[in-house]
């Protein structure tokens, strides 16, 4: 556990470059990696879509933060089974505008300044030992609450060996009833109000493990590799 924690704190003072495994009724779905700084989110997800029960995935998400690891920009290359797509998102002030190309329309919409999208968001939970409560996401121009409950320490097993985490529970409220457009798979489970989402965190700030739960289908992304 020393080794690990003292490759964790080295992996916090530069950029961070984080491997996950996906797994889903305890079989491996995909490969995510994550490459972290304090400007950009770089994020892409991968299989050989070899099960029938899961489509081929080659993904790829950029987001651009603020000094408040909010967005500015929010790219996504989507390449899912026969699907194929690329959507931009820009943010400014209390606005957003969401290009889609596949359908070659652009869609401005209201929007928070404290918004966030999905990621950056499940990354300002874990840079912050104390998140706030409540925090404001972009659904594709639909307004989620995501709900944050206090940190629970726990000790918890990974592929890199065991090591102590606080977990979160987090519950996701819609705010408007109005029907967002899907993008892709990936983005699109989080945003319901039936899912049961826990996120595990290490005493350093990297996010190990999250769990994505609805009715008694299961998807986990698991931490397997630090670079």
């Amino acid at each position: 556990m020393l080794s690990l924690s003292l490759l964790i704190i080295a992996s916090m003072m530069y950029a961070q470059k984080l491997d996950y495994r996906i797994t889903s009724l305890s079989m491996k779905v995909a490969d995510l990696a994550i490459d972290l700084s304090a400007e950009t989110i770089l994020i892409r997800v991968q299989n050989q879509g070899k099960l029938r029960i899961f489509p081929h995935l080659n993904n790829s998400y950029r987001i651009e933060l603020d000094e408040d690891m909010r967005p500015t920009s929010y790219q996504r290359m989507i390449h899912q089974g026969e699907l194929r797509d690329s959507v931009f998102t820009s943010f400014d002030e209390n606005h957003a505008i969401m290009h889609q190309e596949s359908v070659g329309k652009s869609l401005r919409y209201e929007i928070s300044a404290e918004a966030r999208d999905i990621f950056s968001f499940l990354f300002a939970v874990s840079q912050n030992p104390n998140p706030c409560k409540n925090y404001i996401l972009d659904g594709d121009g639909r307004p989620w609450q995501a709900q944050v409950s206090p940190g629970v320490r726990q000790r918890i097993r990974t592929a890199m060996g065991t090591m102590f985490a606080r977990k979160h529970d987090i519950r996701m409220v819609p705010l408007s009833q109005t029907k967002a457009p899907y993008v892709d798979m990936i983005t699109h489970n989080f945003f319901d109000e039936n899912i049961k989402l826990s996120l595990w965190v290490s005493d350093n700030g990297i996010p190990l493990k999250a769990q994505l739960r609805k009715n008694m289908i299961g998807m986990n992304w698991e931490i397997i590799g630090i670079r």
